[in-house]
């Protein structure tokens, strides 16, 4: 089975980016599929604080594991061109890509 590589975009919401990644840790197949985390910058000093309770958030998901690599922008780019960057990136690499929020909440399985 192809496993599709999954571009995950978060911003300045740690509860968010916890709860997304630990619904995406209990999906199938999640061990084999490429996993690209992009952090857009801060606006502000205080998302400059929130965005670094979700890097550690992500720090904590994704340690000991090798499928995982972690983008971080230094400036904002904003949730438009953060995400087309992103896309852009993985399809440089990839011929497909599943796209994340951090406000999603993902199922095990489909069925």
């Amino acid at each position: 089975m192809i496993f599709s590589p999954i571009s995950i975009f978060v911003y300045n919401r740690p509860l968010h980016t916890r709860l997304m990644l630990n619904s995406l840790s209990n999906c199938d197949g999640i061990k084999k599929s490429k996993i690209f985390i992009f952090i857009d910058g801060p606006k502000n000093k205080e998302d400059d604080t929130k965005i670094n309770l979700v890097k550690n958030e992500i720090h904590i998901f994704s340690k000991n594991k090798k499928n995982i690599k972690i983008i971080e922008s230094k400036k904002n780019l904003g949730t438009y061109y953060s995400i087309i960057n992103g896309v852009n990136t993985v399809l440089k690499k990839f011929d497909r890509v599943v796209v994340l929020e951090d406000d999603l909440r993902l199922k095990k399985k489909l069925s």
